[in-house]
């Protein structure tokens, strides 16, 4: 069971509140490339590290582990390994459901990989979320849109 989400000395009537994650994706059935898919942003890590040397692949490695009975700042090998063992939909599960979400917006114009609906992403954060589709805003890739093999959209020309 995924440890108790500590909460805030904070108003009683705010820490009551349902989150709502105003921007997030939908989350994969199954495996992926978990390095490939820790930022949206384009361009490797610097001087020989990984995506999980960045500040980002720090915050996950802290917070992700733990909830998959790993201790935090596990070996990503020893990581991967324990999400292939509990399989996507207990990894989903366990992750969406600590969140203590009440609506999640999702992007459904970035899909580097097979990424489930939002109605079935939002299903594993429990029976009371609800999941809309973010609008489309202009000069926003589609679906449809070139990608580069990565699965991100071509950079624009700086000249």
């Amino acid at each position: 069971m995924p440890p108790e989400r500590p909460r805030a000395s904070v108003l009683p009537f705010v820490s009551a509140q349902t989150l709502t994650d105003h921007h997030c994706h939908g989350v994969l059935a199954e495996g992926g490339d978990l390095e490939e898919l820790l930022t949206e942003g384009d361009g490797g890590p610097r001087a020989g590290g990984t995506a999980f040397d960045s500040l980002p692949g720090l915050a996950f490695r802290r917070w992700c582990p733990p909830l998959l009975d790993l201790p935090a700042h596990a070996p990503i090998e020893e990581y991967a390994a324990r999400r292939a063992e509990l399989g996507g939909a207990e990894v989903n599960r366990r992750f969406l459901a600590a969140c203590g979400l009440g609506a999640l917006v999702v992007d459904t114009g970035y899909t580097p990989a097979a990424l489930l609906s939002p109605a079935q992403t939002a299903a594993f954060a429990g029976p009371a979320t609800s999941a809309f589709e973010e609008p489309t805003r202009t000069g926003f890739p589609t679906p449809s849109a070139p990608r580069s093999p990565a699965g991100r959209p071509p950079r624009a020309s700086s000249g």
